[in-house]
């Protein structure tokens, strides 16, 4: 078959292209080991190809999952050579796409590995980087979703997990599930001022003004230097 043709033409010429084309074939028929053999040979080939080093890691963490350290490495080493070759002010349009794909595909990798091992705080900050460079991308959406649904199952009566919740779900535009988390959030916590603020903001754009004037005041109250608390407050009076 296919992957037998590639197998071949990668141990004749040698070539990182080939390799890459073989390490898919074989992890796309269950040869994980031979895929993770093929993938080596690729970067060792071509070293600085992220999306060749992303795929590398992936192997190990998703389908040998073995040697985290090393695949964690991996990752690290995508995310940079691709946020550097991203930099570049040379770059077409074209190729940063398609480096600032292979990059971010890195740092979500990278943040469930984090989350694997129970870090949760440095897959929470990799999510959330992820999120302000590309804000739409529902695999890191649900992410922080889930890793926010199993630290509330750990422990409910953390306010600040409610509302990061409530900011997952209403990303992904879930907006009375959000009302409710930042609700929990405000339960558990009456003087959570992002809370009051975020819940101010998905009450007035459902047409509840006088709610939404009510939160943004709380939030002004506990904290009053919040300066978006203040604008909001202003848009919703005039």
């Amino acid at each position: 078959g296919i992957r037998d043709v590639f197998g071949r033409l990668a141990k004749r010429f040698d070539r990182p292209q080939w390799w890459d084309n073989y390490a898919f074939f074989c992890r796309e028929s269950g040869q994980d080991e031979e895929s993770n053999k093929a993938y080596c040979r690729c970067i060792e080939l071509a070293p600085d190809h992220a999306r060749w080093v992303n795929d590398t890691g992936l192997i190990l963490l998703y389908h040998l999952d073995r040697d985290l350290d090393h695949a964690q490495q991996l990752f690290e080493r995508a995310w940079e050579v691709r946020k550097t070759a991203c930099d570049n002010p040379v770059v077409s349009n074209e190729d940063r796409d398609d480096k600032f794909l292979a990059y971010t595909d890195a740092m979500l990798n990278l943040a469930k590995l984090h989350g694997k091992r129970g870090e949760v705080d440095q897959a929470r900050t990799i999510v959330d980087e992820l999120l302000t460079l590309s804000p739409g991308r529902s695999d890191a959406l649900a992410l922080k979703e889930a890793m926010n649904r199993h630290a509330i199952e750990k422990n409910p009566s953390n306010s600040w997990t409610w509302y990061e919740l409530g900011n997952a779900l209403r990303d992904k535009g879930q907006t009375n599930e959000a009302i409710d988390c930042y609700r929990a959030a405000l339960t558990r916590d009456p003087a959570h001022a992002a809370a009051h603020n975020n819940l101010g903001q998905l009450l007035a754009g459902a047409g509840r003004i006088e709610e939404a004037t009510g939160h943004y005041r709380e939030a002004i109250r506990h904290e009053p230097d919040f300066a978006d608390a203040h604008y909001n407050l202003g848009n919703a009076l005039r």
